[in-house]
């Protein structure tokens, strides 16, 4: 069975409170697996999240990192990623 994640493909808009300070302002900036170098993002979803270091396969969840403009704090956040 395929999953995939509604936030990155468009049908869902991520919004988040900050873990750190609690302000509802933490923003979205897109999948963790993208941070981890720079050719991640071109890289196959599948291949990053075998060796990421998260539970997200199993868990099915894309990780997402989030940035609060208010504390200046980053944090990830999992999506539940829905069936196809």
């Amino acid at each position: 069975m395929s999953t995939f994640c509604t936030v990155c493909n468009g049908m869902d808009v991520l919004s988040a409170v900050c873990p750190h300070c609690g302000s509802g302002s933490a923003s979205d900036c897109g999948r963790v697996n993208d941070y981890f170098g720079p050719y991640s993002p071109y890289r196959p979803i599948e291949e990053i999240s075998m060796t990421n270091g998260y539970p997200d396969v199993t868990r099915s969840e894309c990780l997402h990192m989030l940035y609060c403009e208010a504390c200046g704090a980053s944090s990830v956040l999992a999506v539940s990623e829905s069936c196809t």
